[in-house]
């Protein structure tokens, strides 16, 4: 648990890091998840529709 406590200021950093530069990441993260949905879908269906 003490661990946990000395990482927290760095996670905090790390999320203000990330809310910096947001309007980088949040187009990529979602064209990542675009991907994935596409891959699952392609793997699902054709298995629901034998």
């Amino acid at each position: 648990m003490q661990r946990l406590e000395q990482r927290s200021p760095n996670a905090i950093l790390l999320l203000f890091l990330i809310a910096q530069t947001v309007d980088i990441t949040m187009p990529v993260f979602a064209l990542l998840a675009l991907v994935a949905y596409s891959v699952s879908l392609a793997l699902i269906v054709p298995g629901l529709l034998q």
